[in-house]
């Protein structure tokens, strides 16, 4: 279908008109063959797959919609048939959206318009190409008590400085340092200390002897023209982020490839010894063919094991644990959840969840097992070697084997869950899973996220594992599995439960690309999982063909340090790889793809990678990457084994064992590198 359908670029339909401040865009789609349904969406939608529905107009054979936009650059994509998402062809501007496709950029405004071509010295200042948006946390950021950061934007090479006026202050006027310049525009930033909670303040722009003001009616040559920007309970409700984030070493744990501590609690299966060689096949998975097979080994991890390594993962520095999924769930990785109010029973005592009787959907029945109270008790552990425990929270969709879904899949209709679940027929009975895949049944939504009763139960499970109560010791956050598939309005009552809990938990994302949309406004998630940052990282240190220069390296860098409150920089997840990617190591052996593209050795476009032992040469870039990753601002992340020179493709070659020095492996080459870890 992707191939056979075409799709017109977005088109400004005859002249743009301003309308209060916005610009009326109309989109246009034609395909050859006829379609369902067309969406446009973007990060203007927060990404919602059904945001705005395309009208069909029969006699052209052409979808239509007009949006309004305010000044600014924003990202789209087209969706046809609720499944197939793409970007506009035919539309020059465009960026990678992280998934081996790209976003289409939609620029909006008069100053994205002009085309500027200045020179610093000339005495001339393009006044449309100052800005400063007083609600925009990019231009005007309180980070800190009595701290703010303030950025102005002008046309590149426009300006050879910029000052800042505030009123009444202490120290009424601060430089501003040009910081970053993406191109078409200069950001002039300027860190400022106050005790005011209400300033006003003018800007002043300088080239070559001439001047302009720029306050909150524009650029004039005074600045009682050029009026004042104004901010009254600047500190009373800025945004925080949790201060113990801000200063933390992260090491992310998939719980069954980590360390086995207790072979009795091993899930009912054929389980691998950790020393086993990866691509080596037992006798009875030789009939189907490594691919076939490989997901569903397990190798018997456990938390035992985890709690065991504690002191290993506090000498190496660690301070913050991120778990993938450790609720009850029948596949290794646990993304497909059975039950979201119990751990893993194999993760410690093997069948304390078959001994629960009494459950029902009242919170109040719900019991903590040995298991359950094991993993408090390890938070415990964890927090007395200084470290932070923060846990998978996958809230798009279950697994198939929650009581819930098995509940749907038998009534249908007449279940008390019919409304929890997407079904797209019910006879036969037919439900949507995430991504198409099956065993991943999505939870239903209306307008304002999950439908009430699943919001209801998720909201309950979050208070469950933040303040279990009975002096236990909750976890100190979550991070969220594919949060852009769940509309945004429950996000930001999810965040009000979260910190209703506990002021100080931390919130991470899965977003891949560009989280401005979720993070700048305070309202949704702390942070993300920083994939720009590690995409930066990779065009400058790996690529060679397509390696971007010193001076790109270091503008890229400066644009993701300015890009969202300064609050939030500091306590981005600024990781180089994890479950979802191919490692570090073998990125390294394997330059000049786009990141996370190209790196499944099961796929046709894969079928060249160099999934070998990296060499020493190899392995000293990865040191240099580190030093980059740890010297920039927001809390590195260290994917588990990665610190002893794990190698490996993309899933499921990035997910083996880990490498200890008491095991004796099968194949040599997976000896545990001190080297690297010193």
């Amino acid at each position: 279908m992707k191939k056979m359908i075409l799709v017109l670029t977005l088109m400004i339909a005859g002249q743009l008109h301003l309308y209060a401040g916005k610009e009326d865009i109309t989109f246009e789609y034609k395909s050859p063959v006829r379609v369902e349904a067309v969406y446009v969406t973007g990060d203007f939608a927060d990404w919602s797959a059904t945001a705005h529905k395309m009208t069909y107009y029969q006699a052209e054979d052409i979808h239509r919609l007009a949006l309004k936009f305010e000044e600014g650059k924003y990202l789209y994509k087209f969706v046809v048939n609720g499944s197939d998402w793409m970007g506009d062809p035919k539309n020059p501007e465009k960026v990678d959206d992280g998934h081996g496709g790209f976003n289409s950029v939609l620029l909006v405004g008069a100053s994205y318009k002009v085309k500027f071509n200045e020179k610093t010295g000339d005495g001339k200042i393009r006044s449309e190409g100052l800005s400063f948006y007083i609600n925009d946390a990019m231009s005007f950021n309180p980070y800190a008590e009595k701290r703010i950061r303030f950025t102005l934007r002008a046309a590149a090479q426009d300006i050879e400085s910029a000052e800042l006026f505030i009123k009444g202050a202490e120290k009424p006027k601060y430089e501003l340092t040009r910081f970053y310049s993406d191109g078409r525009f200069d950001y002039f930033v300027s860190y400022v200390t106050t005790v005011k909670d209400e300033i006003s303040f003018v800007f002043c722009a300088y080239d070559s002897g001439a001047k302009k003001y720029f306050g909150k009616s524009g650029a004039a040559a005074d600045s009682l023209i050029a009026g004042e920007f104004e901010s009254r309970n600047t500190f009373t409700n800025y945004l925080k982020t949790p201060e113990w984030a801000k200063h933390v070493v992260w090491y992310q744990i998939m719980v069954d490839r980590f360390r086995n501590g207790d072979r009795s609690n091993d899930p009912t299966f054929d389980i691998l010894p950790f020393s086993w060689d990866w691509f080596k096949l037992t006798e009875k998975e030789k009939s189907e063919g490594f691919y076939n097979v490989v997901w569903d080994r397990k190798f018997g991890g456990d938390l035992i094991g985890v709690r065991e390594k504690l002191p290993y993962l506090r000498d190496l520095g660690v301070t913050a644990i991120y778990f993938n999924p450790v609720f009850k769930s029948e596949s290794y990785q646990k993304y497909n959840t059975a039950d979201f109010r119990h751990i893993d029973d194999t993760f410690y005592q093997k069948g304390d969840l078959a001994a629960l009787s009494g459950e029902t959907d009242e919170p109040s029945t719900w019991e903590f097992t040995p298991t359950d109270k094991y993993f408090f008790n390890f938070i415990d552990d964890a927090h007395n070697s200084g470290i932070r425990v923060v846990i998978d929270g996958v809230f798009n969709h279950s697994g198939t084997e929650m009581r819930e879904f098995e509940d749907l899949r038998m009534k249908k209709k007449a279940s008390k869950y019919a409304d929890w679940y997407k079904v797209s027929s019910w006879e036969p009975f037919k439900h949507i899973g995430w991504a198409g895949f099956g065993a991943l049944p999505e939870f239903n939504q209306d307008e304002k996220g999950l439908v009430p009763p699943v919001k209801d139960f998720i909201f309950n499970i979050t208070e469950r594992w933040q303040k279990p109560g009975s002096g236990l010791t909750g976890i100190d956050g979550w991070r969220l599995d594919v949060p852009m598939c769940v509309k945004k309005p429950f996000w930001e009552d999810w965040r009000k439960v979260v910190r209703g809990a506990n002021p100080a938990a931390l919130s991470i994302g899965e977003i891949w690309t560009d989280a401005s949309v979720w993070l700048n406004d305070g309202k949704t998630f702390d942070s993300v999982m920083n994939y720009e940052f590690a995409k930066v990282l990779v065009d400058y240190f790996i690529d060679k063909n397509t390696k971007i220069s010193a001076n790109e390296f270091d503008m890229k860098l400066r644009e993701l340090a300015v890009r969202h409150p300064q609050q939030v920089v500091f306590v981005q997840y600024n990781l180089t790889n994890s479950h979802d990617t191919d490692r570090i190591a073998s990125m390294i052996k394997n330059p000049d793809r786009e990141y996370n593209t190209r790196n499944r050795l099961q796929n046709a476009d894969g079928k060249n990678y160099d999934n070998s032992r990296p060499s020493e040469k190899e392995y000293n870039i990865l040191k240099l990457i580190r030093t980059a990753q740890f010297a920039f601002p927001g809390s590195p992340a260290v994917y588990y084994g990665d610190e002893i020179g794990m190698w490996g493709s993309d899933d499921p070659n990035n997910r083996k064992p880990m490498w200890w020095d008491d095991i004796k492996y099968e194949n040599k080459q997976y000896k545990p590198d001190k080297k690297l870890k010193e």
